[in-house]
């Protein structure tokens, strides 16, 4: 009897430890917001929400975004100092920015992408305090059309 008590709590141990990361990683998400079809060499504007809900705090963090498809798109988001960001790579300060709590922050976007196809867009949250590891990342996917059919997205990840 002992050892089925033995392994019962063993076995909740591990579920624990490994339900431990993917509810850290629930507290943070992604958003990748526009209107309208996205058409090769039209610049469409955008926006990347990261939210927060209870979320653990964070003192240095930063944004990165990689982007796979049929050509490199031109991007530049706006930060909150109203400054340019260009292209792919991290985002925000290099000293990182802190989050905590239940919290929505936006970021304008305008892209212009080079050559119809999908998209593959990567969007994580670093931690800049320990050595750029990943918190948490979602994926979205981006069809790029050569011309427009007027339809509305919000992509959740994964889409």
């Amino acid at each position: 009897m002992k050892k089925i008590g033995y392994l019962t709590i063993s076995i909740l141990m591990i579920f624990v430890l490994f339900c431990i990361p993917v509810n850290a990683a629930s507290e943070f998400e992604f958003e990748l917001r526009y209107t309208g079809d996205v058409v090769i060499n039209e610049t469409k504007d955008a926006s990347v929400i990261l939210k927060g809900t209870n979320a653990t705090t964070y003192q240095k963090v930063r944004v990165k975004i990689e982007v796979d498809g049929p050509s490199t798109p031109k991007i530049i988001a706006t930060d909150s100092l109203n400054q340019e960001i260009a292209q792919t790579g991290y985002w925000g300060p290099e000293e990182g920015f802190a989050v905590a709590g239940t919290f929505e922050n936006e970021t304008p976007v305008k892209v212009t992408f080079l050559a119809a196809g999908t998209y593959t867009i990567k969007l994580s949250l670093v931690n800049v305090d320990g050595g750029e590891t990943e918190i948490m990342s979602e994926t979205f996917e981006v069809e790029v059309l050569e011309d427009a059919t007027n339809t509305n997205e919000v992509l959740e990840p994964g889409n």
